[in-house]
């Protein structure tokens, strides 16, 4: 990928995972249930990944698609709207994973 934001999305989601199987490693990534503060919205047929940090008892959405670096210092974790899915209303709870 030649932008970092890339880099890291392609990290978080093959690169990790990949990387803990090939090192046998027992433990699952964590992650912890949280809720939105406001909705994210999302293309059907894409896998988003966005980018969250906390905001009192929830979380906050900061960037999908195109992370700015911005948004990346600021970022608590990441939450994956699957492809199947137009995204989540506010309110609702997902799991939130953390960065590396």
């Amino acid at each position: 990928p030649g932008r970092v934001d890339a880099a890291l999305s392609v990290w978080v989601m093959l690169g990790r995972p990949l990387l803990d199987a090939l090192a046998g490693a027992d433990e699952r990534e964590t992650t912890r249930a949280s809720v939105l503060s406001r909705k994210v919205t999302s293309t059907i047929g894409i896998s988003d990944i966005i980018l969250v940090r906390r905001d009192g008892d929830g979380i906050e959405p900061l960037a999908s698609g195109i992370w700015p670096m911005q948004a990346i210092a600021q970022a608590d974790g990441f939450v994956v709207v699957p492809a199947q899915s137009e995204g989540y209303p506010a309110g609702t709870t997902v799991e939130v994973r953390s960065l590396p």
